[in-house]
């Protein structure tokens, strides 16, 4: 399955809770539409009127509750968004661990422990961060789309300009998507290798006294651990290139912007209440082309969580990864009755043939 696909399904899974989240986004980048507006009826129509006019009443009482409504939609999301990020969380998490206790075992997981409690934390959390993205990104795509309209009926040139920055923003993350993705599963592995490295050490401390090999071990250690210094680095530095870039290119586009406007102020006959407009919805649309850069870097991040998990299945079906289990949110949690042991559970001989032994240490070959 694709990654898009898995993302899906795991919307199925309770799509009113995911379509409620990316509503309340979207619905709060549009009232900011509704906010600029009312800013540029307000600053152009503060110049003509020396007293509080019935109109600038308006405008003020449309100002407060714009904002009373932007701060509810602000406390619904508080409320919605975190649920999504938990149901996605828990749900891959509970598949992952019914494959696991499925499993014989001596084949559990294919890997250290360690590495698969890496997976179980971090890649989760990676893949839920995705819809934050993805919320904000249609939420800010929607006000982009009104923003577009509502400006290419003030000014053509000037709207043409706001734009232009986001193509160069799409150019330069799909270039770099395929980076992106190795460097960021390089960084797992190597943080999955030092977990799991820790985990064994803390298991075997005996062992490892008793045969003298702290000094092998510390230095084992801070090698695994140097390796995932270089390689977190340089998954970081990349991230926070690409986000600066973006940001870079956004600012510069809307110097620009302002100078283009103020070099053809007087022929474009814009008024205060517009250059007001332009520069409110300026920073959003900004905001959105960083914001889609980020998603698509997100994107492919989330595409190396996925295939770390899918590596956990060993062999099930990739559908089984975001099969839709109940998590007992709303329901009682179903009670365990433990198996009566009868005496066809008791182990009476092992035997076993053909059983060799090489011991490695003293060189001693076959017992």
């Amino acid at each position: 399955m694709k990654t898009y696909q898995l993302l899906w399904r795991i919307v199925c899974y309770q799509p009113w809770v995911f379509i409620l989240s990316a509503l309340l986004t979207t619905m709060f980048f549009c009232f900011r539409v509704i906010f600029g507006y009312v800013i540029q009826t307000f600053f152009n129509v503060l110049p003509s009127s020396k007293h509080l006019s019935p109109v600038l009443w308006e405008v003020i009482a449309l100002l407060a509750a714009m904002a009373a409504a932007r701060f509810l939609l602000t406390l619904g999301g508080g409320v919605v968004r975190p649920l999504c990020f938990f149901i996605t969380q828990s749900l891959l998490r509970r598949n992952l661990l019914e494959r696991i206790l499925d499993r014989p075992g001596a084949q559990a997981v294919p890997g250290s422990t360690g590495a698969v409690i890496n997976v179980f934390q971090n890649d989760a959390e990676n893949i839920s961060t995705m819809f934050g993205w993805l919320y904000s990104s249609i939420g800010l795509f929607v006000f982009s789309i009104a923003a577009l309209i509502i400006l290419l009926r003030v000014n053509v040139q000037i709207t043409v300009l706001v734009f232009v920055p986001l193509v160069c923003v799409v150019v330069i993350a799909q270039r770099m998507q395929a980076r992106v993705r190795i460097y960021r599963q390089f960084s797992r592995e190597a943080t999955a290798k030092v977990t799991s490295l820790i985990g064994e050490i803390f298991t075997a401390v005996q062992a490892i006294q008793v045969a003298g090999a702290e000094e092998h071990v510390v230095a084992h250690f801070r090698a695994l651990n140097d390796n995932r210094r270089k390689r977190m680095i340089n998954d970081r530095v990349l991230t926070d290139a690409l986000d600066a870039i973006f940001e870079n290119i956004v600012g510069i586009g809307r110097g620009f912007i302002l100078i283009f406007a103020a070099l053809t102020l007087q022929t474009t006959h814009l008024g205060v209440g517009d250059i007001a407009l332009f520069i409110y919805y300026l920073a959003f649309v900004a905001a959105f082309t960083q914001s889609f850069g980020t998603l698509i870097a997100q994107y492919a991040q989330t595409r190396v969580s996925f295939e770390r998990m899918i590596n956990l299945l060993q062999g099930a079906p990739t559908e089984r990864l975001v099969s839709h289990e109940s998590l007992h949110l709303r329901c009682p949690i179903p009670e365990v009755i433990p198996t009566t042991k009868s005496a066809k559970h008791h182990l009476e001989v092992l035997q076993a043939t053909g059983l060799n032994v090489w011991c490695e240490l003293e060189k001693r070959g076959r017992v």
